[in-house]
């Protein structure tokens, strides 16, 4: 009886996580800055590298809706490992094109760019110029840009798996995501453990401990179970470990504690 109204806890907060929490995050951080795209100073954002030869185009976009909105947008050109030209757009806007061009450049997308500040760099001047209405094309969606610009604490469920599969298609992985997908993936079972080990706490006769020493022992509980959680993610970010088994770790301790204090209590 206990666990039953835990599991309904555990499926509402699911639903919550998955459909209401990333829109509700990304309106939220507009209200407090007046506009989405102040939010990019604090994210990492999306670097793309293309050689060329000798010359590098490097390109730098600090944020990324789902409809395909950037936000301030950065590139550099480099040749022979000299920077000959800089270019920062305000924001960009995504401009749909048809299958049959999409399949024509071999699945480029395009954005305007607005508000753009360029700087040319000579063998004996620099240059500076102020336009707006320039194009950006990147070899990758809008959806996954999206992606690729987003905290792993800020996308649903699904959008990690998404962004899981993207980094397999491209050879590589992100354990902070991968992390954040089991954790996520794992909760429910989380807090069923917590529920176990509250259990041995409630139950049993007032007469051994006091109701005020049960409390103080199960938020302490609840806390350990926290910082193992935390220490398990940066043993696993620092070590390369398998994130589904870090994400493990907690649950089971806790499910036994849970199950063997319960049985004590029984006994």
């Amino acid at each position: 009886w206990a666990m039953l109204p835990a599991v309904i806890f555990v499926a509402i907060s699911l639903g919550v996580n998955q459909f209401v929490l990333p829109t509700a995050n990304q309106y939220a951080t507009a209200i407090r800055a007046d506009t989405i795209y102040d939010k990019l100073i604090t994210i990492d954002g999306y670097w793309s590298v293309n050689h060329d030869g000798d010359s590098q185009d490097v390109v730098y976009i600090s944020y990324a809706d789902n409809e395909g909105g950037l936000g301030e947008v950065k590139r550099y050109q480099l040749k022979d490992g000299q920077l000959i030209a800089a270019l920062k757009a305000k924001s960009g806007v995504y401009l749909p094109q048809s299958d049959d061009v999409m399949n024509a450049q071999k699945a480029r997308y395009t954005w305007q760019l607005s508000g753009i500040d360029e700087i040319g760099i000579g063998t004996s001047q620099v240059q500076q110029a102020h336009s707006e209405g320039k194009i950006l094309t990147l070899p990758i969606a809008p959806t996954d840009v999206y992606l690729l610009t987003k905290e792993p604490e800020d996308l649903s469920l699904s959008s990690l798996y998404a962004h899981r599969q993207l980094m397999a298609h491209q050879g590589t992985r992100s354990l902070r995501h991968e992390l954040a997908f089991w954790q996520k993936l794992l909760s429910p079972f989380a807090v069923l453990s917590l529920v176990l080990v509250a259990s041995s706490f409630v139950f049993g006769s007032l007469r051994s401990q006091g109701l005020g020493l049960r409390v103080v022992l199960a938020l302490l509980t609840g806390l350990l179970f926290s910082y193992l959680t935390d220490l398990t993610g940066f043993v696993a970010l620092a070590t390369g470990l398998s994130p589904l088994l870090m994400a493990l770790v907690p649950i089971v301790l806790s499910a036994m504690a849970g199950m063997y204090l319960l049985n004590r209590k029984s006994s």
